[in-house]
């Protein structure tokens, strides 16, 4: 019996059909298995098909359960659909992750009835039009997710601007936080309005906003955060403020610096986004306007008299900014420009990219952790005082310009005269990186040996006794960045800018997280495209384009040279015309 046994395996073995048969099971099984493990992998170039590690950390929180439904038609072209397709994919990774917490419903509003329930939850339908080769038409589709947990509830788009949103996780994300919170309190963000500071004020549609205005990204942020408090120059900052943005460059009395001084000594974190140099923006040529083109920039210069007074208040704290104009001919952010009839795309060295790949960024820092890319615009390096630095306080160095960064005191910031910067005779190239933004955090002195006097009918609701050093139990945190446009409403003028604050946008929208404690969000908000950058013209162009003989030969050659050999060339021409002339009369003769 044994022998019939093997001799039965060893002929099934040579079966090339059974062979066939038990691969085929064995594929299905193992596919069975496959469905069954939690661990999936996402084999595209941007990540589109899964989620990042900030779902994982909102929905592992505890909380109401979660209902999700999925209102988007199905029947789509095939271009449509595959534009959806990812939204569909990660909707399947969140009710993965979120378990028993996340119920799921993809409902295909083609009835009567599923649309009336869309209607019901607040959606409406959005006609498309879908052609073929015979005809045209025009449909109702419904492209939006309903979410409710409790009693709140939140409708997300999935359609913005006639295009599918790419940023559903983070959409997602924060709607869920928001509904999720129990009561709206105040984000713990203010802001200090003082002249010549950073402003968040409504600017009109057909009005260029000023380069000091951040109104986009503040009504950003408190969409997710809550609402910023507005802290006016010379007033006590409220309690409710943990996070203070100083920026631009502000003429700040005695009694502003004195209660930022005593904001800090309780443990309050300063983010000062200083400008050393100030620039006019030329206003826009009508052509660029029509095409969504904003201003170009004018000649920058270093306002020695306000920089002084801005580091005479930051060397208390044993910080500094100096008064140069830095610019980035390496590292060049692309930027639009009109040239003649056409737009084209050319480097602004005074916008740097700075990456991790470029090294710019400190090492095991957890802001920079997802961190792509960062660019900063028009700004100038910081340093930390020497001899004003005090020992309990730990000065860091987070962000480094490059080898290549090229130090001015003045310069015109045309994007046709910045093309040569890093090439000309006054260009100063660093020795060294210089750096760009500073972490100042510990045990702070204060600016002031004694409190001041207030007005009576100003009370410092913050600090109700003068603090001489950092309170008890706490520690005070100073930002210092060489740029206040970080998040300018200047960029909101074209595709290409609108990618730069978005870049930026993220950036600075998790570094204000991260001081108020919340890191949920930091890996789903730093998902952003990057930008490319644009080579510059060689080393031997700029060599001969910045020769003075090679410029007045290159203008004699056009006026003389060129036309003498025209002239030249057609007497040659007309010569050995005539020639063949009396070749063929002689031969007739």
């Amino acid at each position: 019996m044994p022998k019939n046994l093997k001799l039965t395996f060893a002929n099934l073995n040579r079966n090339y059909g059974f062979l066939a048969v038990n691969g085929f099971i064995l594929f299905v099984l193992l596919n069975l298995v496959a469905q069954q493990c939690s661990t999936r992998i996402d084999v595209t170039r941007d990540r589109l098909n899964s989620v990042t590690e900030s779902t994982k950390r909102v929905l592992s929180k505890p909380g109401n359960p979660i209902l999700i439904e999925a209102y988007i038609t199905q029947d789509l072209p095939g271009e449509v659909y595959s534009e959806l397709q990812p939204i569909f994919y990660q909707l399947d990774e969140i009710k993965r992750i979120g378990g028993n917490r996340v119920q799921l419903q993809l409902i295909d509003p083609k009835d009567d009835e599923s649309r009336t329930r869309a209607e019901r939850r607040g959606i409406q339908g959005r006609e498309f039009g879908q052609s073929s080769d015979t005809e045209a038409s025009v449909r109702l589709g419904f492209f939006n997710v309903y979410l409710q947990s409790g009693e709140k509830s939140a409708i997300i788009d999935l359609i913005e601007g006639n295009q599918i949103v790419t940023d559903f996780e983070f959409r997602f994300l924060r709607e869920v936080k928001r509904i999720s919170r129990v009561d709206d309190k105040p984000s713990g963000i203010g802001i200090l309005h003082a002249k010549g500071g950073l402003e968040t004020q409504m600017w009109q549609r057909n009005q260029m906003p000023d380069k000091l205005n951040m109104l986009a990204f503040r009504t950003v942020t408190e969409q997710q955060n809550g609402s910023w408090t507005d802290v006016n120059s010379g007033e006590p900052i409220p309690e409710s403020v943990e996070t203070l943005i100083v920026g631009g460059r502000p003429e700040l009395d005695e009694k502003s610096k004195y209660y930022i001084d005593q904001f800090l000594m309780n443990g309050g974190k300063l983010i000062v986004m200083i400008g050393s140099f100030d620039f006019d923006l030329h206003p826009p040529d009508p052509r660029m306007m029509q095409m969504g083109l904003g201003s170009s920039g004018g000649f920058a210069f270093v306002d020695q008299d306000s920089l002084q007074k801005i580091n005479d208040w930051l060397k208390a704290y044993g910080l500094q900014i100096n008064g140069h104009i830095l610019f980035e001919p390496n590292l060049s952010a692309p930027e639009l420009d009109l040239q003649g009839r056409y737009i084209r795309r050319m480097r602004n060295p005074a916008w740097a990219v700075y990456s991790h790949e470029t090294r710019n960024f400190a090492a095991n820092q957890p802001l920079f952790q997802y961190t792509g890319q960062l660019v900063l615009p028009w700004f100038s390096d910081v340093a930390v005082s020497d001899e004003n630095q005090q020992s309990g306080v730990k000065y860091t160095n987070l962000i480094l310009s490059s080898n290549s960064a090229v130090i001015r005191d003045s310069a015109s910031l045309a994007l046709k005269d910045m093309q040569t910067i890093g090439s000309q005779e006054q260009d100063i190239i660093v020795s060294q990186p210089l750096p760009l933004m500073i972490e100042a955090k510990g045990k702070f002195n204060s600016a002031f040996s004694l409190p001041i006097e207030l007005g009576k009918d100003q009370v410092d609701t913050n600090t109700k006794q003068f603090r001489p050093g950092q309170a008890a139990g706490t520690e005070g945190t100073i930002l210092l960045i060489g740029t206040p446009y970080l998040v300018s409403d200047i960029f909101l003028g074209n595709e290409q800018n609108m990618q730069i604050f978005q870049l930026n946008a993220a950036f600075f929208a998790n570094l204000l997280d991260m001081l108020q404690g919340d890191t949920d969000l930091l890996a789903v908000r730093s998902k952003v495209a990057s930008i490319p950058l644009l080579e510059g013209p060689s080393s031997i162009t700029l060599f001969f384009v910045n020769q003075f003989w090679y410029e007045k030969l290159f203008q004699w050659f056009h006026i003389v040279t060129l036309p003498l050999l025209l002239a030249i060339y057609g007497w040659l021409r007309l010569v050995r015309r005539n020639r063949k002339r009396g070749l063929t009369t002689e031969a007739a003769q």
